[in-house]
């Protein structure tokens, strides 16, 4: 445990752990920038289109590529891990125009995101495919959620942060059933990963899962304590 640790310690922080995190912040800010400065609304709109589909294009496109070369397997290269899911439904979202779909996908996003970022599960070689489809599924879905947060001023509400935990609750329902029927640990829902994660210090499998659903609540709550601070501010101006 302690060597894994080590090894972990010695991956993260490492310049092609900061370097995609790094071009992510950069192209996300020129990107909203852009789209404040010198876009219309219908063009901010078809922006935030082309995003979403390229995204999901990618995520799409990369277990394709592996069945060409025959290096699909069925119990790893399925988009189900949150990040990838979120991927495929952003343009679904955007189509249905529903602004709580949006506010759920923004705690997906982040949660995950996040996560991915602290501890990262993926090989420091950057001329792996995982390499890049584990950055763009991380980061991407995290600079779609601050362009709708700050291009479209939809922001996440309190009922959200609850509709997100529950909406994921499903979806590790779905995913066990998924995982079950093909002997595979997609989410992580039937072992730990390989590397380092938080995990690793919430117990064995399955009490790792319980405890991780009881930390749902305070980290969602986290990502909208910036949100409930700017709502009561805006309150005590009126």
């Amino acid at each position: 445990m302690m060597f894994r640790a080590f090894l972990a310690i010695l991956e993260i922080g490492s310049f092609w752990h900061v370097f995609p995190i790094v071009v992510a912040i950069l192209a996300g800010t020129f990107i909203i920038y852009f789209a404040k400065s010198k876009l219309n609304r219908k063009q901010q709109v078809n922006l935030l289109c082309v995003l979403t589909v390229s995204l999901s294009l990618f995520v799409l496109l990369v277990p394709v590529y592996k069945l060409i070369t025959h290096e699909f397997h069925i119990k790893r290269d399925l988009p189900l891990y949150l990040n990838n899911f979120t991927a495929l439904i952003f343009p679904i979202v955007l189509i249905l125009k529903k602004p709580l779909l949006f506010r759920i996908l923004f705690f997906w996003s982040m949660a995950w995101g996040v996560q991915g970022i602290l501890t990262p599960d993926v090989t420091n070689n950057p001329q792996s495919l995982e390499y890049f489809r584990y950055w763009i599924a991380n980061l991407m879905p995290m600079v779609i959620v601050f362009y709708v947060l700050f291009i479209l001023k939809i922001f996440p509400d309190f009922n959200s942060v609850f509709l997100s935990i529950v909406s994921l609750q499903i979806y590790f329902i779905i995913v066990m059933i998924i995982n079950e029927t093909l002997h595979s640990n997609y989410m992580y829902l039937n072992a730990k990963p390989a590397s380092i994660t938080v995990l690793d210090y919430l117990g064995p499998w399955p009490y790792y899962l319980i405890v991780m659903q009881f930390m749902l609540i305070p980290y969602f709550l986290l990502f909208y304590f910036p949100f409930y601070l700017l709502k009561k501010q805006s309150s005590s101006n009126l």
